[in-house]
Formats: structure tokens, C-alpha cells, sequence
């Protein structure tokens, strides 16, 4: 039986997955993992927690900046959080466009134009992770970015990015005509913001990376670690790149094996305590945002599964 060409990037996403998952977690010490866990500190998780459905709360501002029409903010959030949801548990971040369904419906407007609007919101979170890269070189010791394979990750990611795209191409899976509704609603989306929306919008970004960057902190010290701003921010950035890599839903996988090997290169904590790290500082998160954007979805009959009747005519 020939599989349909549309269920090879799944498949593929899911190999690489559980090849990640196998090399992360292939010496793992089930005894130790289990009891470490029972001696974390959560309340630095719980801190983490509430930190990080702030910056739900501070997207869903900056994408109205970005949409530079007043909606309601608590409706930007939980369509945000049904976008968490899909992309946590279904293929190829269909999220993202679940999101410019839920909010084109609700509000009468072009669902390929929200779209646009939500590509920038990405191109800003690139760019300031670009930025973050160029901080992290500024402030870290000499001696650990020279010990840590950071160079090794970018060059993995592009060139997985760069056999996906081919990949795509090659199956036509991407058609020319979603290409080029992309690019012009992206273009009419990035134009209509003026200087003040951009700034505005780039320093609401600022808050939402620097509360990541906290989060990963607070992380560190659940597990009784005391670890620099620069190994922090590492962490942040490796586990962001780390989302760019083909994947199951979430980043599963991948996530854990490139911050296992920054945390091993690190050498900031004992190799006991990495798994349950990993484990914890993609766990929370995960089930947060799944779980509250699992409530909206059910239950909420603005951004429900109610909602989706008009999914296929996208």
C-alpha cells in the first residue's frame, strides 16, 4: 500500500521524534528520575506557571496590536490558547491556521488576512530570537560558548529546514497559489503596521522572551541549581531553535535531546538531574497550555469546536 504523499511529513516528523526521544532518554536511571522529581520544588514551577499564561495574556495584546483593531482581549487569549492546544497535539501547527478560522469567523474578516497577521507575529518572535542569539554571545564566558555546540544546532537546524523545504517541493504539497495568498496577505498584514505598532509591538516581544528567560531560571532553581543569566538564556535559545526541527506536536523529542546536550556541555548541574530538568521544563508548559486550551476548545462556544463548520472553507 502506497502512503498518500500528504502522510509522509507526519511520518517523517514522527521518526525523528522518537529517534530524539531514544537518544535523550536512553540511559535514563528510572529510580533516580522518579525520585528526583518528588524532591523538586515546585513552587518555583507554580511561579513559572502563572508567568507563563502572562505572556498568553501579553501575545493576545500584541496581536491586537498587530491586528490594530479593538477586540477583546480575553477572546484574543483563549482563541490563542486553542491555537496552543492544536499545535501541542495535531500535525504541522495547524493551530495557526485554526486560529485565523476562529477570529475571521467571529469578527467577519478575512481569514487569509488574519493569517498574515499571525506570520508576522512570528517574523517578530525570529527576530528577536535572532537578537537573543547575538546577547548570548555578548554576555557568556569565552570558555562556554566555545564548550558548547551552539554553531552544531543552528547548522543541524538548517539543514533539516532545508531538506523539509525540498521535501515540500518535490511533493507539491505546497501549492503556488497558497504560496503567493501567503506572501501578499503577510505583505498587506507587515505594511499596515506603522512605526509606532512596530515598536509597540517589539517591545511587548521583549517582555514575553524576558519572562522565558525568567521561566527557564525558575526552572534551574526548582532543582536547587544556581545557574548564570548567560547558561539560562542558552537554554532558552537552544530549546527555541529546537521547535523549528520537524517533530511530533510540541516539539517532542527534539526538545529534549538538544537541551540534554547543551545541559551535558553545560556541565551546570549533575547528570542525574537533566532528564528530570528536560522533562519538567518542557512538561509544564505543555500540559498547561494544552490542557487549558483543551477547556476552551471543548467547552467555549466562541473559539469550541463549534466553531470549526467553516474550517473547510478556508
Amino acid at each position: 500500500m502506497k502512503c498518500n504523499q500528504k502522510q509522509i511529513i507526519p511520518i517523517i516528523s514522527a521518526i525523528i521524534s522518537i529517534v530524539c526521544i531514544y537518544f535523550a532518554y536512553k540511559k535514563i536511571d528510572v529510580d533516580i528520575f522518579f525520585a528526583t522529581l518528588l524532591n523538586v520544588d515546585y513552587l518555583y514551577i507554580m511561579m513559572a506557571s502563572v508567568l507563563l499564561y502572562v505572556t498568553i495574556w501579553i501575545r493576545a495584546l500584541r496581536w491586537n496590536v498587530i491586528l490594530d483593531q479593538d477586540f477583546n482581549l480575553y477572546h484574543l487569549f483563549k482563541i490563542q490558547m486553542v491555537g496552543y492546544f492544536a499545535n501541542y497535539t495535531l500535525p504541522l501547527r495547524v493551530g495557526e491556521l485554526l486560529k485565523s478560522v476562529l477570529l475571521g469567523k467571529k469578527n467577519n474578516i478575512s481569514k487569509s488576512y488574519v493569517f498574515g497577521t499571525i506570520v508576522v507575529e512570528r517574523f517578530l518572535d525570529m527576530f528577536l530570537l535572532f537578537l537573543m542569539i547575538i546577547v548570548a554571545l555578548l554576555i557568556s564566558p569565552v570558555n562556554s560558548i566555545v564548550s558548547i555546540p551552539l554553531y552544531k544546532y543552528l547548522l543541524v537546524v538548517s539543514i533539516v529546514l532545508c531538506l523539509f523545504i525540498a521535501l515540500f517541493k518535490g511533493l507539491k504539497i505546497i501549492q503556488i497559489k497558497f504560496l503567493q495568498d501567503l506572501i501578499s496577505n503577510f505583505v498587506l498584514a507587515y505594511e499596515k503596521i506603522n512605526f509606532k505598532q512596530f515598536i509597540y509591538s517589539n517591545l511587548l516581544g521583549i517582555i514575553i522572551w524576558g519572562i522565558y528567560w525568567i521561566n527557564v531560571d525558575l526552572v534551574f532553581k526548582a532543582f536547587g541549581v544556581e545557574a548564570d543569566w548567560s547558561q539560562s538564556l542558552l537554554i532558552l535559545i537552544v530549546s527555541s531553535l529546537a521547535l523549528s526541527i520537524p517533530s511530533l506536536p510540541g516539539a517532542l523529542g527534539t526538545f529534549h535531546l538538544a537541551v540534554k546536550l547543551t545541559l551535558s556541555s553545560l556541565i551546570v548541574m549533575d547528570k542525574a538531574l537533566i532528564l528530570p530538568f528536560v522533562t519538567i521544563l518542557h512538561g509544564y508548559g505543555y500540559l498547561l497550555l494544552t490542557i487549558l486550551g483543551f477547556y476552551y476548545f471543548i467547552l467555549d462556544k466562541d473559539v469550541g469546536v463549534s466553531q470549526l463548520t467553516d474550517m473547510n472553507r478556508f
